[in-house]
């Protein structure tokens, strides 16, 4: 599961090694926080599944642009967000949370 905004920079090489060490059967899930670049294109073009993560509630928008309030929002929100999208869109066992920057190794 990898969250990704506006990363149409980095989510295709992301995913090609990605989809270089995993099984076929795995399932990769781009979980898209409304970008408005080509990030949802390129992941769903290499086979990953899009999820929209959808507009933050009014509150935590407002909180979000304050400053420092937001980035403990976010620490709150990933520590979280595995575990809320796993269990509504996840079909595995194992999850696996990725930032768009990673790019694993081949095995």
């Amino acid at each position: 599961m990898i969250p990704a905004r506006n990363e149409e920079r980095n989510i295709g090489r992301l995913l090609k090694s990605l989809q270089e060490q995993v099984n076929p059967t795995d399932e990769i899930i781009v979980v898209d926080d409304e970008s408005t670049d080509r990030t949802a294109e390129i992941a769903a073009k290499r086979g990953a599944r899009i999820v929209n993560a959808g507009p933050l509630p009014a509150p935590l928008f407002f909180l979000w642009n304050t400053p420092m309030v937001g980035m403990m929002i976010l620490y709150a929100l990933a520590a979280n967000l595995p575990c809320i999208f796993s269990l509504r869109y996840n079909r595995a066992r194992i999850l696996r949370l990725l930032d768009r920057r990673s790019e694993p190794l081949p095995q």
